[in-house]
């Protein structure tokens, strides 16, 4: 999941969206997860990087 859409605001403004929303919450929470490892090694890459990858395309 994006952090973008962790990050939102939600309005909740009436009662059929606010038991929604928990059912919702408790549904997800009884949920499994699976575990994610990285096989390749990461580095941040910054602006100027960016542009000089690109550069001659």
């Amino acid at each position: 999941m994006a952090t973008k859409s962790i990050l939102k605001n939600i309005v909740v403004d009436n009662d059929a969206a606010a038991e929604s929303l928990a059912e919702a919450l408790e549904h997800a929470q009884n949920k499994g997860h699976v575990h994610v490892s990285i096989r390749r090694k990461v580095h941040e890459v910054k602006g100027s990087s960016i542009k000089r990858m690109f550069e001659g395309r």
